[in-house]
């Protein structure tokens, strides 16, 4: 019955090793979870109740299949293909951001406030502190003004104009 039902339910989409795995794996799942619930107060037949059990099973890891190829679709790339490849030259945006970040990290006072640029300059002073530790430093009461300091500064310099780098 293992095998009918996972040639049915999951058609070409599994190889015959694959129809092996499944069978082995169903047949543990019935033996550890399945069976040993099985009520006959409820006056179920044993067959029906495995053959349930057999399809939610082959349901759930068609799900997990298709999950996992989902997740796994990549693109593969013959390696000898990419030697013609040429990096693409930068654009004009990418100079003028380069731009804005150096100058905002010399000055970050020009684009943030001036508990920002504090905030900012310690941040990235110390980039592996703990945001516990750094908000303790600057003598914050609770990580999570901190947290929501950090926060407004990322939207800010996300804001940032490319155009003439100067506050949004």
């Amino acid at each position: 019955m293992i095998y009918y039902l996972i040639r049915n339910q999951c058609g070409q989409r599994v190889s015959e090793d694959q129809v092996e795995e499944l069978a082995q794996t169903c047949k543990i799942s019935l033996w550890e979870r399945s069976l040993p619930q099985f009520d006959r107060q409820r006056k179920t037949k044993l067959g029906t109740y495995v053959y349930s059990c057999i399809a939610n099973f082959l349901r759930q890891e068609m799900r997990t299949f298709a999950r996992a190829a989902r997740r796994n679709k990549e693109m593969l790339i013959d390696p000898e293909e990419l030697g013609d490849l040429v990096a693409a030259p930068d654009t004009l945006h990418d100079h003028q951001i380069d731009q804005i970040a150096e100058d905002l990290l010399k000055h970050p006072g020009k684009y943030l406030t001036r508990a920002q640029a504090a905030v900012f300059e310690q941040y990235m002073a110390h980039p592996e502190m703990l945001v516990k530790d750094l908000a303790q430093q600057l003598g914050y009461k609770q990580a999570s003004s901190l947290s929501m300091m950090i926060k407004r500064i990322r939207e800010k310099v996300a804001q940032l104009s490319i155009q003439d780098g100067t506050r949004p």
